[in-house]
């Protein structure tokens, strides 16, 4: 009983604190966050970045390791919504949303954005009724049109950022990979972690699941690195500043403990050999979604906070005129708030239909304890 009893405690508990950071942004706007005229994409655009990146890799992920799909379609719709609630938060007026629909400007990435998510969660929600709802399989087309929907909501949010001159760390051809990389790691992590505690017994579906994400962990490494190895030796001094920023700068010490350890070599060292499973494993995903966020992170904002104009941080001596950032109290609340909420709705899925085979096997039914 209490196995099934304090999941829910925990995420009553997140939820409950971070409606106070909530009812602080929806009442006062943003006077009291700390992002502003410089630095203005600040932590709930990447808690978007993020929860999207674990949405449409556990989409991709679902659709090629057949065993996992249905549950994939679940956990992509639990971050979707929880990306698309952070990045309406941060928007100025959020009430004008549906601008962007009625009347885009398709000459935008953003305008892509918008009608490439409302595609993209109405595919979701047609999944997930079709597979729980009615307890059959969705179609092989449907599967293709959300493949197609992923891979252009990754290239058009990956151009968002690399289309922008002005920050060097964005404006580089390898951002489209770097997004699949990070997006495929994080949505299998999320779907090992899952299948651990449900289907421990199947270890050549996690294995499957490991080769996975050390393969993507590796190409995001790669790219991540080449990338602030090529701004540190560029020459130029805005892409030097934004790399010594985070190798030996204000962000080294999350860069240094978040990624590298994090991310790359915790999980790398937990997860080998391929026949182990158990706590350690489960650490292994953990860590590597713990690290991952702050990839997403310090991906956003050191880049906004290189001046490109020497002297521009103290032509205004005002708070919100500041290159320096740190979350205020109230965006950490909401951040836990879209946690708490997206654990909420996979774990009310699982307990929903705890009895449907999720592992896609016609002669096993998965019982779950949620």
């Amino acid at each position: 009983m209490k196995q099934k009893i304090w999941p829910w405690a925990i995420i009553i508990i997140a939820l409950a604190i971070g409606s106070y950071g909530l009812y602080s942004r929806l009442f006062s706007g943003h006077l009291a966050e700390n992002y502003g005229n410089y630095v203005t994409w600040g932590i709930w655009v990447s808690a978007y970045l993020y929860f999207i990146s674990i949405s449409v890799g556990s989409f991709l992920v679902g659709s090629v390791i057949k065993q996992t799909k249905r549950l994939s379609r679940l956990v992509a719709l639990a971050t979707c919504i929880g990306g698309l609630l952070a990045i309406w938060l941060d928007l100025g007026h959020m009430e004008r949303f549906y601008r962007a629909l009625i009347s885009p400007n398709f000459s935008s990435p953003m305008a892509w954005l918008v009608w490439l998510y409302t595609l993209y969660f109405i595919v979701l929600v047609w999944t997930n009724y079709v597979n729980f709802r009615k307890g059959e399989d969705e179609k092989s087309g449907v599967t293709s049109i959300g493949i197609v929907l992923v891979l252009a909501v990754i290239l058009s949010s990956s151009s968002l950022f690399a289309l922008s001159i002005a920050k060097p760390l964005w404006n580089t051809a390898v951002l489209p990979l770097l997004f699949l990389g990070v997006a495929i790691a994080s949505g299998a992590a999320s779907l090992a972690i899952l299948t651990s505690m449900l289907w421990p017994e199947d270890k050549t579906l996690l294995i499957t699941l490991k080769r996975v994400i050390l393969y993507s962990l590796l190409l995001t490494a790669f790219l991540e690195f080449s990338e602030i190895f090529l701004a540190a030796k560029s020459g130029i001094p805005e892409h030097y500043e934004a790399a010594r920023s985070l190798l030996a700068g204000r962000y080294a010490w999350p860069f240094w403990l978040g990624v590298v350890v994090l991310a790359f070599i915790l999980p790398t060292v937990l997860l080998l050999p391929l026949q182990s499973t158990g706590t350690k494993t489960v650490g292994g995903y953990i860590s590597l979604l713990i690290g991952l966020f702050f990839l997403r992170f310090l991906f956003l904002v050191p880049p906004q906070s290189v001046t490109s104009l020497k002297g521009l941080e103290n032509a205004v001596m005002e708070p919100r005129y500041s290159y320096s950032y740190f979350p205020s109290i109230g965006e950490w609340l909401v951040t836990v708030f879209l946690c708490g909420l997206v654990i909420a709705v996979v774990l009310a899925g699982l307990y929903k239909f705890k009895y449907l085979g999720l592992a896609g096997e016609k002669n096993k039914e998965a019982k779950i304890s949620v």
